[in-house]
């Protein structure tokens, strides 16, 4: 086969539809992500549709195989610098392509009919590729951002090799001008000259395929750095775990402050091998659970410890990501330990009386609605106990309140060992009550409010000071002495009134 130039036009024509099929590709795995791309797709289509007019020349009429084969090539090429401009977001110099696409359209009018002449037309082919690439090059030189230029150093070069090429293609047709009007004879200048498009047509593709990969690459660099560095700074905790198995992949300073750990510690162990969900592995099962069946988790309270068993209250959220062909789970949790303390502190003191620690009237109320409740359901009955001590003022009086209030204290934990497993509660100044579950044997009530009693009135002496401390007490029972609470506790105060009138007649 004589290597002609028909030859090498065929030879472009497969090049030229192995790159459309390659850059479809890069257009439809990349089309979300980046502007620019179908352009390339549509120059090079129709590159290859302008070549393939030129295949039948000779065949067809010059209009098509001549004028639209080459108009239809300059076209092309700037789309190619059109798309390339919206591939790096610059501004477009529509005009500036106008013009010359006019100017160009106009001389090539004119040297295929006005004055054939394929030496003028080999040197505006030499001149539009000038054009394009010395376009090119002017837009990435001078025009784009520094965050773009890391990626397209390579490519300037192409630029540049590609307009020296075409450069001396026109030095070419000027010293040396053919003087025969058939593109496929066998002419050295000819040949070389296509030999040049065939290697533009391999190389320009081929470097339009590395720039988006570079900048894909130079991108997820990036980001993954941005997420390395708001990762590893996060004032949130953030772990990084298999799916499956809980290996831990990667934690950040967060996790590591928060649970006293080492890096080195950690990774490549299981969130259970380093006791994060506490003494046993139940609660990741759990939810595992909820993940296989796509719940959502997002800020919900979840309670981590240390190896040395410390709670760690949190806000959790977690979500399933893949990475090495594997599901991983990246788990954020906010540290509300102390928080979570405050908030601990807060109910106490809104439920406890401040100076003894035993439950207030509001909290007293609410377990009395709770005893009502259970009564309702299960008729388990309960009593109401009503304590008030006797001679309290005249410690208070000879010793001052200090010695009053740790007195009171100091009855307060001995009602609580005796109604250990009942409400106790105060009332104010020197009064009791104390709910009784699931209790309403008049006989068992006594047998309480004699220990009670005894436990006061055994108080002899507190800080070295003598006492004689007593007291009265009254009780009632639920429902047959009331249904609300001020209805028990008025019964147990007259019985405990009656008590205390006849020690005062005594």
């Amino acid at each position: 086969m004589t290597f002609d130039v028909r030859t090498l036009f065929l030879a472009n024509m497969i090049i030229y539809g192995i790159n459309i099929f390659a850059i479809a590709m890069l257009w439809q795995n990349n089309a979300n992500r980046y502007k620019g791309l179908f352009q390339w797709l549509l120059s090079i289509v129709l590159v290859f549709i302008g070549n393939l007019l030129i295949m039948f020349r000779g065949s067809i009429p010059d209009f098509f195989s001549i004028w639209l084969a080459n108009v239809i090539i300059m076209i092309a090429f700037q789309i190619n610098v059109y798309g390339l401009v919206k591939f790096f977001l610059l501004k477009y110099r529509f005009y500036y392509h106008v013009f010359f696409g006019l100017f160009y359209t106009a001389l090539f009018t004119y040297y295929t009919y006005l004055e054939p002449n394929l030496n003028a037309r080999n040197g505006l082919i030499g001149f539009l590729g000038l054009f394009t690439f010395g376009s090119m090059f002017i837009y990435i030189h001078f025009d784009l951002s520094a965050y773009f230029k890391r990626i397209t150093r390579q490519f300037e070069i192409v630029l540049i090799l590609f307009m020296i090429g075409n450069l001396i293609r026109i030095i070419y047709a000027i010293i040396d001008p053919t003087h025969h009007e058939d593109i496929f004879l066998n002419h050295p200048r000819d040949v070389l000259s296509n030999i040049f498009v065939s290697v533009f047509a391999i190389i320009l593709p081929l470097a339009f395929i590395i720039l988006v990969n570079k900048r894909a690459l130079d991108e997820v660099d990036v980001e993954e750095a941005k997420f390395k560095s708001a990762f590893d700074n996060s004032p949130v905790i953030m772990i990084i775990s298999r799916l499956s198995s809980g290996e831990i992949y990667d934690v950040n300073k967060a996790f590591l402050d928060t649970f006293e750990l080492s890096r080195d510690f950690v990774i490549g162990k299981t969130t259970a091998q380093i006791k994060i969900w506490g003494s046993d592995n139940q609660r990741r099962e759990e939810l595992l659970k909820r993940i296989a069946k796509r719940e959502e988790i997002e800020h919900q309270e979840m309670t981590f410890f240390k190896m040395n068993g410390d709670p760690v209250e949190t806000i959790y959220s977690c979500r399933v990501i893949r990475m090495f062909g594997d599901d991983f789970l990246l788990s954020t949790a906010s540290d509300t330990t102390l928080l979570g303390r405050a908030k601990r502190e807060l109910i106490y003191i809104a439920t406890h009386d401040a100076l003894t620690g035993l439950l207030n009237r509001h909290e007293l109320e609410h377990y009395y609605q709770e005893l009502k409740d259970i009564y309702t359901t299960e008729l388990k009955p309960f009593s109401v106990i009503l304590i008030d001590l006797d001679r309290f003022k005249a410690v208070n009086d000879t010793y001052g309140h200090n010695i009053g209030d740790d007195l009171l204290i100091l009855i307060s934990r001995k009602l609580s060992l005796v109604f250990k497993d009942h409400f106790v509660a105060r009332l104010g100044g020197d009064e009791f009550i104390i709910l009784l579950k699931n209790l309403n044997q008049e006989t068992e009530i006594i047998k309480y409010m004699i220990k009670a009693r005894n436990e006061i009135t055994n108080l002899k002496s507190i800080e070295d000071k003598p006492i004689d401390i007593g007291a009265s007490i009254g009780f009632s029972i639920y429902p047959k002495d009331g249904l609300y609470l001020e209805d028990l506790v008025r019964q147990a105060d007259k019985m405990m009134y009656k008590e205390k009138d006849s020690k005062r007649r005594v």
